[in-house]
């Protein structure tokens, strides 16, 4: 009586082993990122200009040297952590 339920159960769980070696390729990740390409592409205002080398207009030199510095500099300071007390006491009121 045992024997059987036991082949049944080794039966079943080689069964479910081997269901993880089937290929899951179906239409749904066929077309996975579709979606997100077409909507890149649909908001890209002008794709040819990277192909521009020229500087942009109304953007000076000095202005555009201070903003780099400024990115550059942010690195070198530590991040300030935020300070905050949560009172435990106030939520009871």
């Amino acid at each position: 009586m045992i024997k059987p339920v036991k082949k049944r159960i080794v039966a079943v769980l080689i069964g479910i082993a081997l269901s993880g070696c089937t290929a899951t390729t179906g239409p749904l990740t066929q077309t996975f990122g579709t979606s997100h390409e077409l909507l890149k592409s649909n908001q890209t205002l002008n794709p040819e200009a990277s192909a521009n080398l020229n500087a942009p207009e109304g953007f000076n030199g000095g202005a555009a040297k201070l903003a780099i510095d400024r990115y550059h500099e942010s690195f070198e300071r530590a991040p300030t952590q935020p300070n905050f007390v949560l009172r435990v006491s106030d939520f009871n009121q």
